[in-house]
Order: C-alpha cells, then structure tokens, then sequence
C-alpha cells in the first residue's frame, strides 16, 4: 500500500484517552487524506456522535478507557447507527471476548504498536465493505 492521501475526505472520529497517542492518530490520519476527529473521553465521544451520527465515516476506539470501553462504546454507537465501521485498537494483554465484539458490530482490530500503513489498510477495508453493502 502505498503511502499517498486518498482522495476522499472522509471524517473518523478517534477515541483514545491518552493524549500523546491521540496526536500521533491526528498527525497519522492527516497524512492519509482522512479528517479526524480526536476525544479523549468515551463518554464526550459517544454524545457527539449522537448529536451528529451521520458526520462521521468510521470509529477508531481504544479498547480500555476510564468511563466506558472501546466495546461499550461500539455497541452503544452501533445502537444509534448500525452501518458505521468501527475499528477496535488494542494493546498486547487487553482482551475482549468474541461476544461482546460481536454485540459492538466490531470487525476490525489493530493490535499495538501498529503502523501507518496497518491502520490505512484496515481503515481501507473497512470504507470498502461500507461501500459495498
């Protein structure tokens, strides 16, 4: 894959509680051509996305949070707006159960550290199968 921005512009809203990481996502997703989003609370995240549903393209969520999970925070999305791809990130010794990513209509997860070009890729994927369904 190569590293050049798409052409769309699509918004993805990122959810992960550490600051740092947050930015690297913002610098990262710029790079790509996607616009991000960044919250760094669960709970703020989910209530601007039922504010808006329709502003954004695609979740990027943390698995472990204070306040909600990367999971809870899939299923209650998911509740609002079944068809948006959300994209789970976890570390090496975080585990969620098959059911509750299922339950979160979670498809795709990234484990850490993950690069440039593995985030495009399933960011990608998951903007494809949108699109064909």
């Amino acid at each position: 894959m190569n590293d050049e921005q798409t052409d769309n512009k699509y918004r993805i809203m990122v959810v992960d509680d550490e600051t740092i990481l947050t930015r690297l996502y913002e610098i990262m997703l710029k790079k790509l051509g996607y616009i991000p989003v960044i919250y760094t609370d669960s709970l703020v995240a989910l209530e601007a996305f039922r504010e808006d549903p329709d502003k954004y393209d695609l979740i990027i969520t943390d698995l472990t949070m204070p306040n909600m999970t990367g999971v809870e925070l899939g299923q209650e999305i998911s509740k609002i707006r079944s068809d948006i791809p959300i994209i789970l990130v976890t570390g090496h010794s975080e585990t969620a159960t098959p059911q509750e990513i299922f339950k979160a209509r979670i498809r795709n997860f990234i484990q850490k550290p993950f690069t440039k070009e593995m985030m495009h890729k399933a960011i990608e994927e998951e903007l494809s199968r949108k699109n064909e369904e």
